[in-house]
């Protein structure tokens, strides 16, 4: 049993008070493999090498669910003028 969901965008509902560059009702979206962050391939940025690594919608539950908490280093904005279906 593992929510599916490795291909998705959404709205920021909430974030925690030390993260930065997001507010409320931004459009996002969310790099589904996710690395260490400590080892050496993750330290060259190389995150999709890790050998620990995990990927939303896989080994870790995905975003097919009402909302969904991910880790703002997994975050990314969505430029401006494209609707949450990826239409300009």
């Amino acid at each position: 049993p593992l929510v599916q969901g490795h291909e998705f965008s959404g709205y920021i509902e909430d974030r925690a008070p030390d993260v930065r560059g997001f507010s409320k009702g931004d459009l996002v979206t969310v790099q589904p493999a996710m690395g260490c962050g400590i080892c050496d391939k993750c330290g060259k940025g190389l995150f999709a090498q890790c050998d620990e690594l995990k990927f939303i919608g896989g080994s870790l539950p995905g975003a097919g669910s009402e909302l969904f908490l991910a880790p703002a280093r997994q975050v990314v904005k969505m430029p401006a003028g494209i609707s949450a279906d990826g239409r300009a």
